[in-house]
């Protein structure tokens, strides 16, 4: 199944990229970041529920297509945001 090393792929990535956040989040102390790393908690067990459901043979596709979607219009455009607009304005230029 062609979906299944996507996915799997897709989970090993969101992990890497969520600790580097969360390592900068805690650095520079971001107020949300308890939050933050909520929903990057919540977006990995969703992530990893339809990767085991895909190696099951079983293909979510709705489920798979919600879980891009609100990653895409809710996490990246409000959490991130948020999380860019406060190293805008908390790291050091040059």
């Amino acid at each position: 199944m062609v979906l299944r090393p996507v996915i799997v792929a897709l989970c090993k990535q969101a992990r890497v990229q969520f600790e580097r956040e969360e390592a900068l989040m805690r650095r520079l102390n971001f107020p949300d970041q308890q939050a933050h790393a909520a929903q990057h908690q919540l977006l990995l067990e969703q992530l990893i529920g339809r990767s085991m459901d895909v190696g099951k043979g079983y293909m979510n596709k709705p489920a798979i297509a919600q879980l891009m979607q609100d990653w895409a219009t809710h996490h990246v455009p409000e959490e991130d945001a948020a999380l860019a607009a406060f190293l805008a304005h908390h790291t050091p230029k040059g």
